[in-house]
């Protein structure tokens, strides 16, 4: 009777170890395989990635929130698309994957380099 409950744990620890690794798999080709359009950002919204970029790279959630109203003052002068990234980049902050936040952010600040 122990044996089957030691076996079940098992099992359930390989799942997870699994599910892990196939979902870390998912976001690898998401953030740097996956093509995806380039924003275009207004000045403004170029000085608004700029400060939440340095926001996400020190974990601020105290910055972030500001920022995050900054954004949502600013929200009418933003594209649709401006504003998609910011909140994707912001509901990743904000729920603590602050590398993939400020990985975003930095290839929003990238497509505005013209080369």
């Amino acid at each position: 009777m122990m044996r089957s409950t030691v076996k079940t744990s098992n099992s359930n620890t390989q799942t997870r170890v699994v599910a892990i690794g196939v979902a870390s798999m998912l976001a690898f080709v998401l953030f740097f395989i996956w093509p995806r359009s380039s924003v275009e950002l207004s000045d403004h919204g170029y000085e608004l990635a700029t400060a939440l970029y340095r926001v996400c790279n020190q974990q601020s959630v105290e910055g972030l929130a500001k920022i995050e109203q900054m954004v949502a003052e600013a929200e009418s002068d933003l594209s649709k698309q401006s504003s998609s990234v910011f909140d994707s980049i912001i509901a990743h902050a904000k729920s603590g994957r602050w590398s993939d936040a400020s990985i975003e952010c930095r290839k929003a600040l990238e497509d505005q380099v013209q080369r």
